[in-house]
This record gives C-alpha cells, sequence and structure tokens, in this order.
C-alpha cells in the first residue's frame, strides 16, 4: 500500500459495517422474532399437541399480526423504492446551518394509504457512519418534504440516505439506503453574535504616532458605540440632540496596524467556537490582509469562501487531531503578521497544552477566543446531586467557568468568552469567575 492510499479499515469494523448492512434486510426485529417462536410454539405444542384452545387462538392472533405487518412493511418498502427511484435528480450542492430546521429539496410522493407503518430517515457519508444531524420528513398533500437540522459542521462529498420502513409495534422492519450525488457544506451556527467590535482593540492602530513624528494620536474621531468602550468617552451632548452613542476614538495614528490572522483548534464541544469564527470571516473582523488556517487542513487561506470552507471541514471526524497550529504560527510570524486569534474550544488536556506552548513561542500577540452556549453570570451552579441525576442536554457539555479560567487564564495570553445565546463579549475572565464565586458564595450563605 502506498503512502498516499488512506489506510483500510480493520476486519472488526469492516465485520460491524456488514452485519448493519445485512441487518436491515432481514425483515423480523428481534421482537418480531420473539412474537414469532411464542406464536409457533402455541399454535403446535399447546394448541395442536395438547387441545389447549385459548393458547390455540392467543397463537393464531399473533401469527396473525406478525403476517400483516411483515405484508404492509414489504409493499411499503418496495413502492417507496420504486418512487425513489422515478424521482427527480436533486442539487449537485447544498449548503445547511447547523441549529436550525431546514428544507434540503429533497421531495418524493408518499405512500399515504398505508397504516400502521413508519419510516426513518437518516444521512450518512458512508455505509454504517451516521451524520451527526436530525431528519424528518414532513406531509404536505401526496408528496413528502425533507427537513434536516445538523448538529455539527462539516463538508461530505458523497451522501448516502438509509431509509427504514417498519411497523408500529416494532415486529418487522426493512432497511436499505442509495447514495445521491450531492456535496453537503454544513456551517456552524452563529447564534446572536453580531458584531464583536471588541475585537477591533486588537487590530487597530496605536493611540500614540510613531515617536519621529509629530505628537498627535489625540481623541478628535467618534464612532457608534460598543460593548466594551469606557462610559467616560462618551459624547453625552450628541446623545442628547441624535439619541445616538458616539463615543471618541483616537485619531489615525501613524504606527500601521498589524496584520491579524485567525486559527480554527478542533476538539470537543467546539461548534459554539466555530459559530464565532464564521462571524469573524464573513464580518471581515481581521481587517486587510488577513489569512485563516483551521485543524484539519494543511493549508492556509486569505479568500473568504476557501475559509469558511476550511472552517467546515475541520469538523469532520477525520479532522480531530490534526492539528497545524505551530507551523501556521511560524509561517504567520514569517510573513509579518502581529496578532493571532485561535479559537480553541473549553476542554483542556494534552490539546490545551499543546496550542499554549505555541503561543508562548510566538511573538505575535495572542489572543485565545473561547465560545459557550450559555454562560450563567447570573444564576449558581447546580448543585452536585442535582448534576448526579439530571442528564446533560448535550454530550459535549463545556467544563465550568472555574475550570476554563484555570486552564486557559493563567498565562500572559489575552482570553477573549464569547456566549453565542446572548451575543455578550467578555475580556476579563478571572473578573467572571471572581463574580461567580461571590454569587455562590452568596447562595450557600
Amino acid at each position: 500500500m502506498s503512502a498516499d492510499e488512506p489506510p483500510r479499515p480493520a476486519f472488526r469494523e469492516r465485520l460491524r459495517r456488514s452485519a448493519a448492512i445485512a441487518r436491515g434486510f432481514v425483515p423480523l426485529t428481534l421482537t418480531g422474532l420473539l412474537v414469532g417462536g411464542l406464536a409457533a410454539h402455541a399454535i403446535k405444542y399447546q394448541g395442536v399437541d395438547k387441545l389447549d384452545l385459548l393458547l390455540l387462538m392467543a397463537g393464531l392472533v399473533g401469527a396473525v399480526i406478525l403476517i400483516a405487518m411483515l405484508a404492509l412493511v414489504l409493499v411499503a418498502a418496495l413502492l417507496l423504492h420504486l418512487r425513489i427511484r422515478r424521482m427527480e435528480t436533486p442539487p449537485a450542492r447544498l449548503c445547511l446551518n447547523a441549529g436550525v430546521w431546514q428544507p434540503t429539496g429533497f421531495e418524493l410522493s408518499f405512500p399515504w394509504f398505508f397504516p400502521c407503518i413508519e419510516v426513518l430517515w437518516a444521512w450518512e457519508s458512508e455505509p454504517g457512519h451516521t451524520i451527526a444531524l436530525e431528519v424528518k420528513l414532513e406531509r404536505v398533500g401526496s408528496r413528502a418534504l425533507e427537513l434536516v437540522r445538523p448538529q455539527k459542521r462539516g463538508i461530505y462529498t458523497r451522501l448516502r440516505r438509509r431509509i427504514t420502513v417498519r411497523d408500529v409495534l416494532h415486529l418487522t422492519n426493512l432497511s436499505w439506503g442509495f447514495t445521491t450525488p450531492v456535496e453537503v457544506q454544513i456551517m456552524p451556527g452563529a447564534g446572536h453574535i453580531d458584531g464583536l467590535s471588541l475585537l477591533a482593540r486588537f487590530v487597530s492602530g496605536e493611540d500614540l504616532s510613531d515617536p519621529r513624528g509629530d505628537p498627535t494620536g489625540d481623541r478628535v474621531d467618534m464612532r457608534q458605540y460598543a460593548r466594551g468602550d469606557s462610559p467616560r468617552t462618551i459624547l453625552w451632548k450628541v446623545f442628547a440632540r441624535t439619541r445616538k452613542l458616539m463615543v471618541r476614538v483616537s485619531e489615525r495614528a501613524l504606527t500601521a496596524r498589524p496584520r491579524a490572522c485567525a486559527y480554527m483548534a478542533s476538539g470537543p464541544a467546539d461548534e459554539a467556537g466555530a459559530g464565532l469564527a464564521r462571524v469573524i470571516l464573513e464580518r471581515g473582523l481581521l481587517g486587510d490582509g488577513w489569512r485563516f488556517g483551521a485543524d484539519g487542513s494543511a493549508t492556509h487561506t486569505a479568500n473568504p469562501q476557501g475559509a469558511l470552507e476550511i472552517l467546515a471541514r475541520s469538523g469532520n471526524p477525520e479532522s480531530q487531531g490534526q492539528s497545524h497550529l505551530e507551523r501556521y504560527m511560524q509561517e504567520a510570524a514569517t510573513a509579518g503578521f502581529g496578532s493571532c486569534f485561535i479559537v480553541v474550544p473549553p476542554g483542556g488536556g494534552e490539546q490545551a497544552e499543546r496550542i499554549l506552548q505555541a503561543a508562548r513561542n510566538t511573538p505575535m500577540r495572542v489572543i485565545l477566543c473561547i465560545a459557550l452556549d450559555h454562560i450563567p453570570l447570573d444564576q449558581p451552579e447546580a448543585p452536585a446531586w442535582k448534576r448526579f441525576l439530571v442528564a446533560p442536554e448535550s454530550a459535549e457539555a463545556p467544563p465550568s467557568l472555574e475550570s476554563i479560567a484555570r486552564r486557559w487564564g493563567s498565562g500572559r495570553e489575552e482570553v477573549l468568552l464569547v456566549d453565542r445565546s446572548s451575543g455578550n463579549v467578555y475580556s476579563d475572565l478571572n473578573a467572571i469567575v471572581a463574580a461567580r464565586a461571590r454569587l455562590k458564595a452568596k447562595a450557600s450563605a
């Protein structure tokens, strides 16, 4: 096998995939096999041999129900398969957003006259590997429209839909898949993150001019107020006249604005961080001459569309663990970049140590960006017994703010904390943790 050829899956993995495919064509479930065995036993050994009419009737009823369900599933699956083969060609490219229900343009006429039948729909990147999304069929007259809600970003060049037809009693089912020549690009959801004007502090010019020039740099210009600006710079007379909050800013300094780059480090519970990176790219918050890279891609780009594709590909399962951060930062520092935004997952471990080590070995100004779906600043943490009894809403639940502060807020790197659900941006992680500690102490008292 050559070095460029992808490794073949292990024997157990191939056996598991083959068993999953073969199981889809077995018309009886475990419950159906059990009901069929009990019905046969009741008819043959209890009804015929021992002349137990009650068990004979019970066995006959169970056998009739099982045969009726099997016949309905077989006919419905055959009709649905024929209609799928005659459907129109779907679009060649599909762009979706994570976290929201949206149509895919895939529709087919659905048999409405079959009672007691359920149709389950799933997406796979390859046989046995389901894409993390929810799929449902919405009836519109005699047709069924496909709606999906992706849970994680990614790019898939091959889409395989798996259909399962079963009865409502779960006695019989049939499952098969068909491949569609469509490229699927799933982008992370931005939530309520909008302007992120706080990032302008890290990519703007200095307040003072070059020492070799005139001592300019006074606050003579103005712009609209953004979260994080000091109230002392607000122009209250302008607010009274126009009802708009404006602040004084320094005039354009002679010192050139440093070029900024960004990098997306993928990991557990990183979907909120991917939404933050998407907003940074789409709003052009890095300024001119920017650069973007991400885990899973050995190259970087300064093209907006290419950067979004790299961001989406960082969510693929094969991109996990493929980090090129050290080489990326070395090349960025050599190219003259002055600031680097690293969007990091809230978790830690060896990945956090590698990121912090790369940040310490670069001459660039490093800003670590952490995004969470919800930052509970005004309510205390749930007690231990409640966390033990109540299951978390997501399998990728982020760690607590205290553990995030211990892991990311102990170095010289600047840390930005972003709440995707509200859009709030916090630049002092340790102050937030201290406020949480005071709230917890007040609640316990």
